[in-house]
C-alpha cells in the first residue's frame, strides 16, 4: 500500500494540537545558536515544515537544534547509538514528467516528496565539537540593541508592539495569533500544513531579501 507522506505528517501536527502542545509557540527569550533547526554537516538551515516538525523533536531536551543523517554521521567519523530514533524531515523535488497530446510533446513539473531520517547530534557518539556546537556565535551586549535586528525589522516596514510578554499576531489589526484553531481545516485538508509552511518561508525569504544581499541556502 502506498504511503501518504502528507496525511501521516497532518497526523503528527494535529496530534500535538489536539493535546494542547502547540509546537511553534516561542516565549521573548532565546538562546542565541540555539532556535532556528540547521544541519550539522552544511550549517544551513532547515525551511518549511522541517522547522516545525524538528522544534517537536527538541522536546527531548536536545541542547541545540543540529541534525545529520545517520550517513553523515558515519562519514565525519562518529555514529548514532544503537536504539536511537530519528526525526523525518520532507523535502519536495520537481520531476520532469513528458506528456504526449495532439501530436505535441510537452513537459511539466510534477511535486515529489521525499522523506529521509535525521537525527540530533545529541544521539550520537564521536563527533567533532565543531559538528555538535557549530561555529562560535559573535559575542553582544545582552544590554545593548542588535543593528542588524534593528535593520532588519525597520526594513520590513511592520508594525511591532513590544509589551505583555507574550509574542503573537492580531489578524484583524494585523499586529498576531498562532494557529490552534486550524485543526478543523488540517482534518478537511491535509495538505494545508505544507502549503502554510511553504507560504512562511517565502514570506521570511521577502524580508530578508529587503536587507540582505545574498539569499540564505537550506538544508537538503
Amino acid at each position: 500500500m502506498k504511503r501518504d507522506l502528507y496525511a501521516e505528517v497532518t497526523a503528527r501536527i494535529l496530534a500535538d494540537l489536539e493535546t494542547g502542545a502547540a509546537p511553534w509557540i516561542k516565549p521573548w527569550s532565546a538562546t542565541p545558536g540555539a532556535n532556528v533547526p540547521c544541519n550539522a554537516v552544511s550549517n544551513r538551515p532547515y525551511s518549511g515544515c522541517n522547522v516545525i516538525l524538528l522544534w517537536m523533536a527538541r522536546r527531548a531536551g536536545y541542547r541545540a537544534p543540529r541534525f545529520l543523517t545517520f550517513k553523515q554521521a558515519l562519514e565525519l567519523g562518529g555514529h548514532v547509538r544503537k536504539g536511537e530514533r530519528g526525526t523525518k524531515v520532507y523535502f519536495v523535488k520537481q520531476l520532469e514528467v513528458k506528456e504526449d497530446g495532439d501530436g505535441k510533446s510537452q513537459t511539466r513539473l510534477v511535486p515529489m516528496m521525499r522523506e529521509y531520517t535525521v537525527f540530533n547530534v545529541d544521539q550520537c557518539d564521536a563527533l567533532s565539537d565543531i559538528v555538535t556546537a557549530g561555529k562560535p556565535m559573535r559575542a553582544r551586549n545582552p544590554d545593548a540593541r542588535d543593528d542588524l535586528a534593528d535593520q532588519f525589522l525597520r526594513a520590513t516596514s511592520a508594525d511591532i508592539r513590544e509589551g505583555h510578554g507574550e509574542a503573537y499576531y492580531v489578524p484583524s489589526r494585523d499586529f498576531a495569533g498562532y494557529i490552534e484553531h486550524w485543526i478543523e481545516l488540517l482534518k478537511a485538508d491535509k495538505r494545508a500544513f505544507f502549503t502554510a509552511c511553504s507560504q512562511g518561508s517565502k514570506a521570511a525569504d521577502y524580508l530578508r531579501g529587503l536587507v540582505l544581499a545574498e539569499p540564505t541556502e537550506f538544508a537538503a
